[in-house]
């Protein structure tokens, strides 16, 4: 346990951005001097009372304000999880007690503070400091009303010298744990998957098991574990993690699949502390208290889980690892797999679950940094239709998969209709080759405007008027991208008149399962946006139709064809049933290898191209959103960014960006050296001109 030197200031993280000035701030220590790193504390800031945790000594100087009360003398946060947080602040770029918010269940620590008087008033104070004590003494009073009296009375600094306050917290709630969970319908142990043996399951499980064995006793400390059901395995790996005495900390992207494991680990006999988001304040800080400093525990949660102060060492689990579940959307804005590869860098085993690898995790692989683990998965039935030679290049639905439709509609069967959007259309692409339009800098799908008809690259922001003719082949036959849900209704009641839509607009309208109940009991066509993805293995489908699927297939995002490939084989397994894919590039590499009996060569062909063109994990990206009041001001933030340019780091824009009040572009840097652009990047958070916001996303999901 770290402890400040006697009479040196103390360092304290406070919840407040970066842009405020700091990363943490420094407050003489008074009275208490020598204060534990984690101790909570009560500072004045500005004109209020803020509650924050000691990091240790600061920096003594002349004019600082001091601590005003502590909460005890025992660390409110244990010192591990502040060393967490100061790595993820270091690395996201965001203030220490940014990072200590999402590392904590921050709001819930602090919920019901008071200040107490700790014994008796010392005397030869001065009146009115005497009084505010005499006050508090008699009734606990909240950090408003005491900055109140406090900033009325300009006593502040004799009750902070006083050292008479203690800060006492509530600490109410009860923790969510096995008892609290659904029991899951069946025995996980015993499910199989479709196609595969119960006895190949089992067998997959043990290979898991016995690679944490070898991983407990010093082998290989991160693997990979790809196929579709890692339930099983999971479990093997946490029995025998437990069984050795470590804990287990399993994050997962959405709240469902959280609860889903851990009803599925109290049905297997385990006993798994549950931590999310949408649990009460009062049931995370439970649950946080409950684990701290626990042994032979499993935490499962979704991705601040992985930050559970249980003691280290741990097997640490992120589960479909390439969801946009597992990236915090604010500051420190990071990445689940990120942290828990930094949890357990020294020591501790990492365990990264999913489908379909993303290429970066693959070439941890292909260089000995990750060990896979193949579980026995379905195999995906995927149909192309070629749209080059339709007849009927306007119509929404091509006529080969009205007749599908038709097909599995007369016989009383299911069918589920997946467009890209709920409007119409974005991005153009060649009817007669099938070729997109591309950023001839970022090789990456540029972006339609109807408005104007140009063509914008969503990365380094170059604009073009959209062309008549195809640039890869001549043809004047270029055509927008995509359909909507909403279009596709009307189009698909023609057909039948049991159509049902499902997306963003209707969902939130209602309980998802009521909504989806006629489709499912009667049959028909469900026209739906990926928000029915978590659905789609209960609805039973008996064919998916992905409509005009090139959108998807050419995303302006260097990603594209990796989460093309990982949607189309997760909604073959999921649904179990046929996959019909629209497109008018029935050669792209993303539908290749579905079809084909090795990812191999799909990885080894994306990993070339991302060295080639200097993307992760080549490099590392960092994006920077610039919001001001006019141009001038951004492009004075770009000439800062451009002057830090090198060729291990490299800055693309600006990129103009919408919806936002005032001028605002965004800057992207691909970079081999991230202390480098963090040291490019920190001045610009510091120290932006008045009228100027700055927001960084280092390993943005999205570009």
């Amino acid at each position: 346990m770290t402890r400040t030197s006697a009479g040196r200031p103390l360092l304290v993280a406070l919840d407040l951005p970066l842009r405020t000035g700091d990363a943490a701030y420094t407050f003489g220590a008074g009275a208490f001097a020598g204060a534990h790193r984690g101790i909570g504390v009560v500072v004045p800031f500005g004109h209020r009372l803020m509650p924050g945790i000691v990091l240790g000594e600061g920096a003594p100087r002349s004019d600082l304000k001091r601590v005003l009360a502590v909460t005890s003398g025992v660390p409110l946060v244990p010192a591990p999880v502040v060393d967490r947080a100061e790595w993820l602040a270091a690395e996201y770029l965001s203030s220490v007690g940014e990072a200590l918010a999402a590392v904590v269940p921050w709001d819930a620590l602090w919920a019901g503070l008071r200040l107490h008087v700790a014994g008796p008033i010392p005397p030869g104070l001065p009146p009115a400091a005497a009084t505010i004590l005499e006050s508090i003494h008699r009734r606990p009073a909240t950090l408003t009303a005491a900055w109140r009296v406090l900033a009325e009375t300009d006593a502040l600094e004799a009750v902070a010298a006083s050292g008479a306050l203690t800060a006492v917290p509530a600490f109410a709630g009860a923790a969510v744990v096995a008892s609290d969970l659904p029991a899951p319908p069946t025995r996980v142990e015993d499910r199989a998957v479709p196609g595969q043996s119960r006895e190949s399951v089992r067998a997959a499980s043990v290979r898991l098991e016995g690679a944490i064995a070898e991983s407990l006793a010093g082998g290989p400390r991160a693997l990979l574990v790809a196929g579709w059901d890692r339930t099983p395995a999971y479990l093997a790996a946490v029995r025998r993690a437990l069984a050795t005495g470590w804990s287990c900390v399993a994050a997962f992207p959405t709240v469902g699949a959280a609860t889903a494991f851990g009803a599925a680990a109290r049905a297997a006999g385990l006993a798994p502390v549950v931590l999310h988001g949408e649990q009460t304040p009062a049931q995370r800080l439970a649950a946080w208290r409950v684990v701290t400093d626990a042994s032979r525990t499993l935490v499962v949660g979704t991705r601040a889980a992985i930050f559970a102060p249980v003691r280290d060492p741990v097997v640490a689990v992120v589960d479909d690892e390439d969801s946009s579940g597992h990236k915090e959307e604010r500051a420190p804005r990071y990445v689940t797999a990120v942290a828990a590869a930094e949890r357990t860098r020294t020591q501790g085993v990492l365990v990264i679950g999913a489908t379909t690898p993303t290429v970066a995790t693959y070439a941890g692989v292909a260089d000995g940094r990750l060990r896979l683990v193949a579980l026995p998965s379905p195999r995906p039935r995927i149909g192309v239709v070629d749209l080059r030679r339709r007849s009927d290049p306007a119509a929404p639905v091509s006529r080969p998969v009205a007749d599908a439709l038709r097909r599995v509609v007369r016989r009383r069967g299911r069918v589920i209709v997946l467009a890209d959007r709920k409007g119409y259309a974005g991005g153009l692409h060649c009817l007669e080759c099938g070729a997109v339009e591309r950023c001839p800098r970022c090789a990456v799908t540029m972006r339609y405007e109807r408005t104007g008809r140009r063509l914008r690259c969503g990365i380094c922001g170059l604009t073009a008027p959209a062309p008549a003719v195809c640039s890869s082949c001549g043809a004047p036959r270029l055509a927008p991208l995509g359909a909507g849900t909403e279009r596709l209704t009307a189009t698909l009641r023609r057909l039948t008149p049991a159509v049902w839509r499902f997306d963003s607009d209707v969902a939130p309208a209602g309980d998802p399962a009521t909504i989806l109940r006629p489709f499912r009991e009667r049959g028909g066509v469900l026209v739906a946006t990926h928000v029915v993805l978590p659905y789609i293995e209960e609805l039973r489908p008996d064919l998916v139709v992905l409509i005009a699927a090139d959108r998807m297939l050419h995303r302006p995002e260097f990603r594209a064809a990796e989460r093309a490939l990982a949607l189309l084989r997760t909604i073959g397994m999921a649904s179990r049933a046929t996959v019909l894919v629209e497109t008018s590039d029935p050669a792209h590499a993303a539908i290749r290898a579905a079809l084909a009996p090795s990812l191999k060569p799909f990885y080894a062909d994306e990993l070339a191209q991302r060295h080639a063109l200097g993307y992760p994990p080549a490099r590392s990206l960092i994006v920077v959103t610039v919001i001001a009041r006019s141009a001038a001001l951004v492009e004075v933030m770009g000439a800062r960014l451009a002057a830090g340019s090198s060729a291990a780091l490299e800055v693309l824009g600006p990129m103009p960006r919408q919806g936002t009040p005032g001028v605002r572009h965004e800057f992207v840097i691909k970079t081999i050296d991230r202390t480098a652009a963090r040291a490019l990047v920190m001045p610009l958070l510091t120290g932006a001109d008045r009228g100027v916001e700055v927001t960084v996303d280092v390993d943005p999901h999205e570009l």
